[in-house]
């Protein structure tokens, strides 16, 4: 099968991981938008680069975030097909501060993740009082994945599975 060869390189996969820091060097806050549009919004550049759009909606009883990485699966290696949807599933399934599976859904909340061609998008929703903990756990999917030897095997097989229904499909077959 052609994902498990990702088994014996995932754990050492070093573009499954991205670098995190605090420390802003610009904000934005002429950020068009419509007249009708009740929320807050602030545009801020991290010190590595990564833009970033709070959003504050006061008629919510829902906090959540999302991260888009420009990278997707027509970027994946020719002898690692499916690697980008690989790193998608693999990044929820713990890290080294919190080495504990499901968090988000245990705590209320829900998070999902999509691999286009381009982009892979990761995203959660929680309770307003939980997302103080649940940004940190979501920022360490990117800092310090675990991929354990279990999840691997399971996520092989799992991003397999779609592998093989998608087939069909024409756009997936382009790379």
């Amino acid at each position: 099968m052609f994902v498990r060869q990702m088994l014996s390189s995932a754990l050492h996969f070093g573009a499954c991981k991205i670098t995190y820091l605090t420390l802003k060097t610009g904000r934005v806050d002429n950020i068009e938008k419509s007249e009708e549009d009740t929320c807050d919004y602030r545009g801020l550049q991290l010190e590595n680069g990564l833009k970033v759009l709070p959003i504050s909606d006061p008629k919510t009883d829902v906090s959540a975030a999302g991260f888009a990485a420009q990278i997707g699966h027509m970027s994946d290696p020719d002898d690692l097909p499916d690697l980008t949807h690989f790193c998608e599933h693999m990044h929820f399934l713990g890290t080294e501060k919190y080495p504990h599976e499901n968090y988000l859904s245990q705590s209320g909340g829900s998070s999902n993740a999509s691999t286009y061609p381009l982009m892979t998008k990761y995203h959660f929703c929680v309770a307003p009082d939980k997302l103080e903990g649940a940004l940190d756990r979501f920022a360490q999917f990117f800092i310090a994945p675990l991929f354990t030897p279990s999840a691997t095997e399971r996520e092989i097989n799992a991003v397999n599975s779609e592998h093989q229904k998608k087939l069909s499909n024409d756009v997936w077959r382009i790379k």
